[in-house]
């Protein structure tokens, strides 16, 4: 046996080495590491999940060209939800259990009472809406800030809340009359004061000052919180449906909407919040959107775009350009929800 290669052989290992390495930086993004040790190692968390398969994972990147992946012999879970405790909550849809998963990714399973319609946890107070049945909902509150915690029964079906200073907003859609239903809970009292019927389509709220702004079908719904009159501001012809609200730090509100051909755009009010100053078409996919500190993240996945898995976006509210756009790796399972870490 010859003690070195010859140079034909030692001039294709090289090839190969190169082409070995090239791979490996083309396909990076693609990647999966193991995971890291905790949550927060990364800023953004992706739930991967099916009601059929019990794959579910959760995939984290910090720069949308590595990631990690967690994986859980779980399904039934499209929602991620961070909780007070940093830890992370992932409701079952059509079962009454909840999963938490701790900072180092470990899982365990919580029993309840009925599935979870909606949750919100942070710090000065918990809202739950338990889907209880087809004509009764249930609303549970632990306010930490008045130390109040209660129950309060409402028509089903409870799809969203949010709160203020002095008011809890729950939203729902009433399943017997076949109407949407705006309920306004006292903080201070604990108790029921209002309640409302408005415009079709409703699914996010916002609260600023004394108004409650509604992203209803075909106009934003402003309700006068002390008054309870309502006004419409009409959205322009472009629109399909909005969707997600937020107020900056500039007092500047901003409409996520979607257009008629699937694509993410944004509305920005005037100063008196009571018409449309700015249109602005974004060109990207639309699945789900949230505001987050001056930024609007845009996750779609296209029926068209499959074989991509989905892809992820970063808005600048204060430029309006879009500031990174990457791919999300593809599984056996669709990419469900999202969640920005700070």
């Amino acid at each position: 046996m010859k003690p070195f290669l010859s140079l034909k052989s030692r001039m294709v290992t090289m090839l190969i080495g190169c082409s070995i390495i090239f791979t490996c930086i083309t396909l990076t993004p693609l990647l999966m590491k193991a995971k890291t040790l905790t949550i927060f190692d990364n800023k953004y968390l992706f739930l991967y999940s099916n009601p059929f398969k019990n794959n579910t994972y959760i995939i984290s990147t910090n720069d949308g060209r590595s990631f990690d992946k967690t994986t859980y012999d779980i399904n039934d879970t499209p929602t991620l939800i961070r909780n007070h405790n940093n830890e992370l909550i992932l409701p079952a849809e059509h079962i009454s259990k909840k999963y938490i998963v701790k900072d180092d990714y470990s899982i365990s399973e919580q029993n309840q009472e009925a599935p979870y319609s909606f949750l919100i946890d942070l710090q000065d107070i918990q809202i739950e809406g338990l889907n209880v049945s087809y004509a009764e909902n249930l609303l549970r509150v632990n306010d930490r800030k008045m130390n109040k915690t209660y129950k309060i029964k409402l028509p089903a079906y409870l799809a969203n809340a949010t709160y203020d200073q002095n008011n809890i907003y729950v939203l729902n859609y009433n399943t017997t009359t076949e109407k949407n239903e705006l309920h306004i809970i006292n903080r201070t009292t604990g108790t029921l004061i209002h309640s409302y019927i408005i415009s079709e389509g409703a699914t996010e709220m916002l609260a600023v000052n004394d108004y409650l702004f509604l992203s209803t079908d075909n106009r934003l719904t402003k309700l006068d919180i002390r008054s309870g009159k309502i006004e419409y501001i009409k959205y322009p012809l472009n629109v399909a449906f909005a969707d997600t609200l937020y107020l900056d730090q500039n007092n500047d509100l901003f409409v996520c909407f979607v257009d008629f051909s699937g694509n993410a755009g944004l509305l920005i009010l005037n100063k008196d919040y009571n018409s449309i100053k700015k249109n602005i078409n974004l060109n990207l996919g639309y699945m789900k959107s949230k505001f987050e500190k001056n930024k609007l993240y845009i996750l779609s996945q296209m029926k068209d775009l499959t074989e991509d898995g989905a892809k992820f976006a970063i808005v600048d509210l204060r430029s309006l350009q879009i500031e990174q756009v990457f791919q999300l790796p593809v599984l056996d399972t669709k990419v469900q929800d999202f969640l920005v870490l700070d």
